[in-house]
């Protein structure tokens, strides 16, 4: 059927009436920190939730982690304009100054020309994984302001949004090697938030800059995160706080389970079952009072695959012990963990037409786990495991953001979509991507070369608000504000 454009641009009209033209992917990224006189205090007054809206039509954050290694497989025009920040993986911190050190500054030039073009803010991210074995001593009274300098110098050179800290983590060991105080860590992390908060307030002005936390799961502290964010107020200096809900279940232990389960079974310190998933990151960080509005949830573009040591299709069960002396086989190259990007999962593992399937004649089985509401393949013939998430599991958990009021969601990593698919599932509205909480609600509308006359209709209107936008844009003021000040 050939729609004619006289019927497009009446469509168009009727939906720019109804308030469509707000929910374009032209007007969501551009969500960004006012001034505030009340927020000035140097005396860590912190972020205010009075006021806080953002003109990001789904009225969440996406945030989505660049990793400047993957450069070379990831062209500028593939970053997805829904966007509304990245964060620009990853500075790191001198083991002598305790300055901040970009190994390609050039890079993050060039990512922030293209993506600023549709409004989309940029952060310079510290840490991760392989970068945080200094952040205990930097944190400390003697060298916090080396760094916190260095960090305003390089934000004004590179004209970046902001600044995100992703410590691998703190009062615990995360890879080996890295510093860690127990005692110390969590006390000075929440001074040195506070300290950075003034320092980006007094050089840019209050809520210019955009301070925000990358966090584990579980939330920082033996005792969790009360003694951190209520007791010590940790909430009051970060926009808002990207919790890492994936990575629950992986090489590391002793049963197989999901990467990133939404939900999880109670488990115990015997049964090796790992309880942590999405709901729990969200009701601990709820508990420990970090407001809705700033937290942001993780999503994993990648899954994770192990050996088990039993048939996982007697049971059924996701949960089965775990051949502990077989050596993981990656999907990536250069990968020894087992991680199987959406990539590869496509083109390796699943159906061409229909990633609800697993290739014909392959020897997979693709399995749902109802509990943790994520898929997971397994070959009977190797006991080979690998659990992930596809676009019904991310649109599950899109709709708990949405459900709990949460500030939105952020990616690792955005070099491991396929063909935009699990981006598409990123729908806040409530779209053709957006699905129960259930496999009975299982449709064929999100297999790839099927989709609906509806989204061609709609990206199609799409095309034509980006030039009615684009037209509008220099007689139209910018009435962002600052969204809820909270990844």
């Amino acid at each position: 059927m050939v729609i004619s454009f006289r019927l497009l641009l009446h469509g168009a009209v009727v939906l720019l009436s109804s308030g469509f033209f707000i929910t374009t992917e032209l007007s969501q990224a551009n969500a960004q920190p006012v001034d505030n006189s009340q927020l000035s205090s140097p005396a860590g007054t912190g972020f205010s939730q009075r006021g806080a809206q953002s003109m990001n039509s789904q009225s969440k954050v996406i945030v989505g982690y660049y990793p400047a290694w993957m450069n070379t497989n990831m062209k500028l025009e593939d970053i997805s304009a829904r966007l509304t920040h990245i964060n620009f993986a990853f500075a790191k911190i001198d083991g002598q100054t305790y300055q901040l050190k970009l190994d390609n500054p050039g890079l993050f030039k060039t990512v922030r020309d293209h993506v600023r073009q549709r409004g989309t803010k940029i952060l310079i991210c510290v840490g991760g994984w392989t970068e945080s074995k200094y952040f205990s001593p930097m944190i400390t009274k003697g060298n916090r302001n080396k760094f916190i300098d260095s960090a305003i110098r390089m934000i004004k050179d590179l004209d970046a949004d902001g600044i995100d800290f992703n410590w691998e983590f703190p009062d615990r060991p995360g890879r080996t090697g890295n510093i860690v105080n127990e005692a110390g860590d969590l006390p000075n992390y929440v001074e040195f938030l506070q300290a950075m908060f003034n320092g980006l307030s007094q050089a840019f002005g209050a809520n210019r800059k955009w301070l925000t936390v990358t966090t584990p799961q579980t939330a920082y502290g033996s005792t969790g995160p009360l003694e951190t964010v209520q007791k010590n107020g940790f909430h009051q200096f970060v926009n808002y706080i990207n919790v890492m809900a994936y990575d629950l279940n992986g090489n590391w232990g002793d049963k197989t389970g999901p990467n990133a389960p939404l939900k999880a079974p109670s488990g115990d310190g015997k049964s090796g079952v790992i309880p942590g998933s999405v709901d729990r990151a969200i009701s601990t960080w709820l508990r420990s009072g970090m407001p809705a509005e700033k937290i942001v949830v993780g999503l994993a573009f990648y899954g994770r695959s192990t050996f088990a040591q039993v048939n996982m299709q007697s049971g059924g069960s996701i949960y089965v012990p775990r051949n502990v002396k077989q050596n993981v086989v990656s999907c990536m190259s250069g990968d020894s963990d087992g991680i199987c990007d959406w990539p590869s999962l496509r083109r390796d593992f699943l159906d061409t037409n229909n990633f609800q399937r697993a290739k014909p004649n392959s020897g997979w089985i693709r399995n749902w786990d109802e509990l943790s509401q994520t898929p997971w393949l397994y070959q009977p013939s190797t006991k080979r495991f690998i659990s992930y998430d596809d676009p019904l599991s991310i649109s599950i958990k899109v709709n708990e953001v949405t459900r709990r009021n949460l500030a939105g969601v952020m990616i690792w990593d955005i070099s491991k979509d396929y063909n935009g698919e699990l981006m598409s599932a990123i729908n806040f509205q409530g779209g053709s991507s957006a699905r129960p909480a259930s496999t009975a609600s299982l449709t064929e509308n999100l297999t790839e070369n099927s989709p609906s006359f509806l989204d061609s209709a709609t990206n199609a209107i799409r095309s034509l608000f980006s030039s009615l936008s684009s037209s509008l844009q220099s007689h139209t003021p910018n009435t962002g504000s600052f969204l809820s000040l909270r990844k």
